[in-house]
């Protein structure tokens, strides 16, 4: 998310991995990027050369979910972003990797008599 610009994003993972056409792209009620007929690029091709962090909304790092549609396919999918800042370039030499599976939730923490433990905040 920090060395990844959007263009990227669009072009290498959404286009080119995830077989999209004419896709927009969103958190949550912000759209960031839309194509097709009647979409103005215009007005988003000002988030193109920004890393994926520094876009609006917030940004998008590691638990962000990226809204992506493409009525041109009627295609609706759900992106949830795991950030990491190391890839093995000969499996991943693109700089990121596609998955379908959640990161393993955190163990609890136990007390000595090998007891769960809540954590504050949970």
């Amino acid at each position: 998310t920090n060395t990844t610009s959007f263009e990227d994003l669009i072009n290498k993972v959404v286009k080119k991995r995830l077989g999209f056409n004419e896709p927009s792209i969103g958190v949550g009620d912000s759209v960031m990027w839309e194509e097709g007929e009647g979409a103005d690029t215009d007005d988003f091709m000002v988030n193109l050369p920004k890393m994926l962090h520094a876009l609006p909304a917030g940004g998008v790092g590691d638990g962000v979910t990226l809204s992506l549609e493409d009525f041109s396919q009627d295609m609706e999918l759900e992106v949830l972003v795991h950030h990491r800042e190391d890839f093995d370039e000969e499996k991943e030499p693109e700089g990121f990797r596609l998955g379908t599976s959640l990161p393993a939730p955190p163990k609890p923490k136990e007390d000595e008599e090998g007891q769960g433990v809540a954590e504050e905040g949970a």
